[in-house]
């Protein structure tokens, strides 16, 4: 107990005129013993088995204790016994007046005092030291907003007790609180808010004892919030048609700790493993005065949902939206997980924009009331556009000829020609062959990789007709030494001329000046645009 003890009383002064101020018995040559009372209040001492010898206090055949007094205390009493002594006894405190054995003396305000206990015989009793505090109030307590503790006080005159609040704050500031102040040995505090770090009851009233005066005691009181607890999970089930059971926990705060838990079950812990049902725990805390506190929880059972079915909208080409989609399989909440961390809780959400990292495995489950099922699964596949592809051709052609068209090579990749006079393939290096002048034209090809059509490339292919033959003419017969004048019908565009003696020229009319009798013979034309064809003239 927080204890602060004072005496309104003039002790100084009966001291004075005992001629005693301080713990001394001048010209004392008796046995002396030193007592140490200070460590608690309502204390005793037993020295057995002692002889007496030497004078003080003006008497002989003394013993003598030097005792150190317990700040608090206010009644000190002396006694022998074993045997007791025969006919009147008295002892003293610090040389003052005798006093009778069996008869305690006010020592109230003294911090070390001297008895003296003088008798002749040789006789060797037990000496008894007992300190006493008359006045007394309640332990210190702890109470919770809301509750009561009662405060009690003895050793006062009933009709002159006063209670009053003296910390914190200014006294009789939580007065309030209390539900008597004047003329009561009981009262009951009952705080309404947390005070901070506690307050202090100061009561006093004039003491019953023979020291007179005022005295007071002070009582100290914890305040602590209000108990709340809540008990955890707040949606307590049991899965899968309610076999089985789930562990309860109540999580308990405010108040004065440590807690003590009783569950309707007989458990005596915070948590529970129960069943199907309805459950109370009862809390309590070490405040004073105040009731445990109830909570209730029912559990019930839940049949998990199944596993949802699952699809999607893929194969998709990079930049288009997948499209997720569940069945509902008697739940009510999703969780969606799949590659690159995803995660939904829409029955069927959507990923926009997805790239190749969208694809791979999707899993849903369903929840409902606590109870989660299996997963569903489905498999998303998410492919790069491929390039447009390098091309080439065998350009320019003759009528004819074979068109040999060629696309660079994709890994995986299927082809689609398209072209002029209605023409397509799903080659890479398709040919046409006997390719006409209507196989002219720009020819596209496009790459498709899982389903993703990417863009075209092309190729121009010229296809050329064959030039008509021309007619060869000369001005021969001729005499030697005369010129030579061949001629060449119109249509080609460029003309290559061979003859007797070697003769060759790409003139469309050439001319042999002065030609001889070698020059005779017959001459070839060939009269093309893109190729060679040979006729005789």
């Amino acid at each position: 107990m927080y204890t602060r003890f004072y005496k309104l009383i003039l002790v100084a002064f009966i001291f004075l005129i005992n001629g005693q101020l301080k713990a001394q018995c001048p010209g004392c040559t008796a046995l002396t013993f030193s007592v140490n009372l200070s460590a608690a209040l309502d204390t005793s001492y037993a020295l057995v088995n002692q002889v007496r010898g030497g004078n003080c206090c003006g008497d002989n055949n003394c013993v003598k204790f030097i005792v150190v007094l317990n700040p608090n205390a206010d009644l000190l009493n002396f006694n022998v016994t074993n045997p007791s002594p025969s006919g009147s006894a008295f002892y003293s405190v610090n040389c003052g007046s005798l006093t009778s054995i069996g008869t305690p003396v006010c020592v109230y305000g003294q911090t070390t005092v001297c008895i003296t206990y003088c008798k002749p015989g040789g006789d060797s009793p037990t000496y008894h030291i007992i300190q006493t505090k008359t006045v007394k109030a309640s332990n210190n307590k702890t109470v919770r907003v809301g509750c009561s503790a009662t405060m009690t006080v003895t050793g006062l005159s009933v009709s002159t007790i006063t209670w009053t609040s003296v910390f914190p704050g200014t006294p009789g500031q939580y007065n309030s609180f209390l539900s008597c102040t004047n003329g009561c040995t009981l009262t009951t505090v009952t705080p309404t808010v947390v005070v901070s770090p506690y307050i202090d009851y100061l009561v006093s009233g004039t003491p019953n004892t023979i020291c007179g005066g005022v005295s007071k005691d002070t009582v100290r009181i914890y305040t602590v919030p209000g108990l709340t607890a809540n008990i955890t999970p707040t949606n307590a089930v049991i899965c899968s048609g309610g076999t089985g059971s789930v562990v309860l926990t109540s999580t308990v705060s405010g108040g004065a700790p440590p807690y003590t838990y009783t569950w309707s079950t007989g458990v005596n812990t915070n948590t529970a493993n129960l069943g199907v049902g309805t459950y109370s725990v009862f809390i309590k805390d070490t405040a004073f005065s105040c009731p445990a506190i109830t909570r209730t929880v029912v559990v019930t059972p839940v049949t998990t949902p199944s596993a949802p079915t699952l699809s999607n909208n893929t194969p998709l080409c990079v930049g288009q939206t997948v499209s997720l989609t569940a069945t509902n399989s008697g739940g009510i909440t999703w969780n969606w997980t799949g590659p690159s961390g995803f995660t939904a809780t829409a029955q069927n959400p959507t990923i926009p924009a997805a790239g190749t990292s969208a694809s791979g495995t999707y899993s849903a489950t369903m929840s409902f009331s606590g109870c989660t099922g299996p997963p569903g699964v489905t498999t998303v596949t998410v492919s790069n556009i491929p390039a447009a592809p390098g091309t080439a051709g065998s350009t320019p052609l003759c009528a004819g000829s074979t068109i040999s068209l060629t696309a660079t090579f994709t890994a995986g990749a299927a082809y689609n020609w398209s072209g002029p006079n209605g023409f397509t393939s799903v080659l890479q290096n398709p040919t046409i062959a006997g390719a006409t002048t209507a196989a002219s034209g720009v020819y596209s090809v496009a790459a498709t990789i899982g389903g993703c059509q990417g863009p075209t490339g092309t190729v121009n292919i010229t296809v050329n007709p064959i030039p008509a033959a021309p007619t060869a003419s000369n001005n021969s017969v001729l005499c030697a030494g005369q010129a030579l004048n061949l001629t060449a019908g119109a249509g080609g565009t460029t003309y290559s001329w061979t003859g007797p003696n070697g003769f060759t020229s790409v003139s469309q009319n050439p001319t042999i000046p002065a030609a001889s009798t070698l020059a005779a013979g017959n001459y070839c034309h060939v009269n093309s645009k893109l190729s060679d064809i040979i006729f005789s003239a």
